[in-house]
């Protein structure tokens, strides 16, 4: 069952990216060639994002913003650094 989900896979890539390639191809190469199997680098594409996500490491920045209030007014101040978290000391964004 794996092998024909397989063949179907590559067919659906096939009519996905082939057949919006072949249009170009033909205007670009002489002589009628069309863009075919386009799987092995559609597959490829995919396992390079896939492992760009897979290595990308997130961090949070937090920025500093008070409110003050005196004499029934209202006052805000914001530090102008951010600080990541995953380390103590501060960004210059």
């Amino acid at each position: 069952m794996n092998l024909v989900q397989a063949q179907q896979a590559r067919q659906i890539l096939d009519r996905l990216v082939g057949f919006e390639l072949s249009p170009v191809v033909w205007q670009k190469v002489p002589g009628g060639k069309s863009a075919g199997r386009v799987q092995s680098p559609a597959v490829r594409l995919l396992v390079e994002r896939e492992r760009e996500i897979m290595k990308f490491e997130g961090s949070s920045q937090f920025k500093v913003t008070a409110i003050f209030i005196h004499d029934n007014q209202e006052f805000k101040a914001e530090l102008n650094q951010k600080f990541d978290s995953r380390s103590s000391g501060a960004s210059s964004s």
